[in-house]
């Protein structure tokens, strides 16, 4: 989260035009007699009251209405409070839930955290994660990859968990039993790491159909993913954003 996405959504005019009237702005302008807690000031796009670092309580509330956190159980998302949104939504709903289940939780045994980041199938067997979440658990080692050992030496094991969701219990987990590739820790190169899972445990999810069709400014986009704390955001701003769910 940032000023440019806030910046994006005011450009937004047909879900700004049914935010504007949210009770949660209203009441939040009526208690604050900052000219830039006006939601007309605001909506209106004046770039002098987004350009500093904390968000204001009619920002936070804005970000929270027009693109929601939507928390998934038992495969489905929550129903979203706009209109707008829901209408958004609805035409990619089976694509969706079809992709929910190809999406897990990466996750390291017996490590400070047991939640490192999010993958999602590419191929029957491989999984793609971020560089950095591969670099927590995986090293290059001359022209190989391997797990990394922990201070007493023992190698790390790491699995993903294509079934945790909110205030469920119910895991489908699969072993890493691979390091394929991690990428190179530069800022020109993609944040990526591929890894092989163990079909030991019995089948694993199909691979992400990637949409051949070309995106355009303005489409529409929907993010499956598990949200952790990042200390380049607000702190404040995240735990509003993702109601206190991050893991």
């Amino acid at each position: 989260m940032n000023k440019s996405a806030l910046r994006n959504l005011f450009q937004d005019t047909k879900l700004m035009d049914e935010i504007r009237n949210t009770p949660e702005v209203l009441e939040s302008a009526r208690a604050s007699s900052a000219a830039a807690e006006r939601p007309d000031v605001l909506i209106g796009g004046d770039e002098s009251v987004i350009t500093g670092g904390n968000y204001t309580q009619t920002e936070a509330i804005i970000l929270l209405e027009g693109r929601p956190a939507l928390l998934i159980q038992d495969g489905i998302w929550e129903d979203p409070k706009k209109k707008v949104i829901r209408d958004r939504i609805a035409p990619a709903e089976a694509a969706l839930k079809a992709t929910i289940p190809k999406v897990g939780r990466v996750e390291i045994l017996d490590y400070g955290s047991d939640y490192v980041g999010t993958g999602w199938m590419i191929e029957e067997d491989v999984l793609i994660t971020n560089r950095h979440v591969g670099m927590l658990f995986g090293a290059k080692i001359g022209n190989t990859f391997s797990f990394k050992a922990d201070a007493s030496g023992v190698l790390y094991k790491a699995r993903v968990d294509f079934l945790r969701e909110y205030q469920r219990s119910a895991i489908s987990q699969a072993v890493i039993k691979e390091i394929i590739f991690i990428e190179d820790p530069d800022d020109l190169r993609p944040d990526m790491a591929l890894v092989r899972l163990d079909r030991a445990a019995g089948p694993l999810p199909e691979p992400v159909e990637l949409d051949s069709a070309q995106v355009n400014r303005g489409s529409n986009v929907a993010v499956i993913g598990y949200p952790a704390r990042d200390p380049r955001n607000d702190a404040f701003a995240m735990q509003d954003y993702f109601k206190g769910v991050l893991t």
